[in-house]
């Protein structure tokens, strides 16, 4: 989200925010191993699968380095996001698992 303009702030570096995002996404694969469990299988399945995509759609896009509009940024950005949706599933079921 950082590399979309704010009304005062001009944005980071294309780039340089998907390069971070990668590592972030690496970041939360090497820390999956934690929660997974037999219970939770499948929306662990769901995000792996998630950061996986989300990971391959960054390089493309780091790599082709497209010049984009405002919108087309803002749109890009949702959908570079959009895979990760599966971990607010697995927060939910993990946190009635609690219970």
């Amino acid at each position: 989200m950082d590399a979309v303009p704010r009304a005062r702030a001009p944005g980071r570096p294309l780039a340089e925010a998907l390069l971070q995002f990668e590592e972030s996404l690496r970041l939360a694969a090497d820390g999956m191993a934690a929660w997974r469990r037999p219970e939770l299988e499948q929306e662990w399945s769901d995000c792996r699968g998630g950061v996986e995509r989300a990971l391959r759609a960054a390089e493309r896009l780091r790599l082709a380095a497209p010049e984009m509009s405002f919108d087309q940024l803002a749109f890009t950005v949702q959908d570079l996001i959009a895979p990760l949706e599966p971990f607010q599933a697995a927060a939910h079921r993990f946190h009635a698992l609690r219970r």
